[in-house]
């Protein structure tokens, strides 16, 4: 028998923003350090698509790398979709990571 598995591709979260030309947007809130609402991440023009409905999506931190951690954890294996007023594009589900993992071939 013949059988072909296709996996769910797995990127860091940078190769994820070089593959579909993705910008990370960093804002800060008025916080004091420490203030784990401090930072909010979240790739430019980039919302999921849950039950029919758009919904924006951002990783909170103390700190600008914990913000672009939740993202990651909170775009993982979700529908996405770039620009949906313009040039929409839809993302199918991708294992998102923050630090390289070794991968199996």
């Amino acid at each position: 028998m013949k059988t072909t598995i296709k996996l769910i591709p797995e990127f860091t979260i940078e190769e994820f923003a070089a593959i579909h030309n993705l910008k990370m947007e960093i804002r800060e809130r008025p916080l004091p350090p420490g203030d784990p609402l401090r930072f909010y991440a979240s790739f430019k023009s980039i919302e999921e698509k849950r039950d029919g409905v758009l919904i924006s999506i951002f990783g909170n931190g103390s700190t600008q790398e914990m913000a672009i951690e939740q993202y990651a954890a909170r775009i993982h294996l979700k529908h996405l979709v770039f620009d949906s007023m313009g040039n929409r594009k839809e993302i199918n589900p991708t294992r998102i990571t923050v630090e390289a993992s070794p991968r199996e071939d």
